[in-house]
């Protein structure tokens, strides 16, 4: 099971940095999830929030916004040229940041392990249309019928792989979307009889906050 720092080691450093980045491998990590927004001047950087200094991302150029943070702001293809044999977990927080992220992933995808995700409805579809990495549905609450939530993306090989936040990923619905081809992945896990359960259902990762109670329990692999 592939065990994944939450933006990084966030508890020490600021969250989506090289520092916290470095921090989550040194502590046990084999991947780690982080988000991508594009910023005013077309840069596809690594930062949660959709505003900073009280102005939208998107508005504004990535030196402006690492002063507004007070700290540097890395972009997507530095991470993946600087960390390459971390696997990323990256969630596309814009939909306007969708182009330039299939740019950098299509031209780093080799020797690279990198999944695309996202919580905004469709586009996770908009990536596996033109990625050259695997894309995973994102489920922050159960689907009322997974198999009609699936059926639309029967046909989409890059599509086949989803993300759970944890209390939407009952046992049932887990073993369900595996039996149908689907990889499982779930956000939200910190504690190791948790993870030790998802584990024995088989679930290929988990997004932690808490890599000093996981790190070494979770395995090491990774079939993407």
């Amino acid at each position: 099971m592939l065990l994944y720092s939450h933006r990084g080691e966030h508890a020490d450093y600021p969250e989506n940095t090289f520092e916290a980045f470095g921090a989550a491998v040194r502590a046990g990590a084999e991947g780690v999830e982080t988000d991508v927004r594009l910023s005013g001047d077309g840069i596809p950087i690594l930062f949660h929030d959709a505003a900073v200094g009280g102005r939208p991302v998107a508005d504004l150029p990535r030196e402006q916004i690492s002063r507004y943070a007070g700290h540097e702001i890395p972009s997507l293809d530095e991470v993946l040229l600087r960390l390459p044999t971390v696997a990323w977990m990256v969630d596309v927080k814009a939909p306007a940041a969708i182009g330039r992220v299939i740019e950098v992933v299509t031209a780093l995808a080799a020797g690279h392990r990198v999944l695309l995700t996202s919580r905004i409805e469709g586009v996770a579809a908009q990536c596996a249309r033109a990625a050259a990495v695997p894309v995973a549905l994102h489920f922050a609450e159960a689907p009322p019928d997974l198999h009609d939530a699936l059926a639309a993306y029967r046909d989409w090989p890059a599509l086949r792989a989803i993300v759970w936040d944890r209390p939407a990923a009952a046992p049932l619905l887990l073993r369900e979307a595996a039996l149908a081809g689907w990889r499982n992945f779930v956000l939200g896990v910190d504690e190791t009889d948790d993870l030790a359960a998802l584990a024995r259902i088989g679930v290929e990762g988990v997004v932690t906050d808490r890599l000093d109670r996981l790190s070494g329990l979770a395995g090491r692999g990774w079939s993407g």
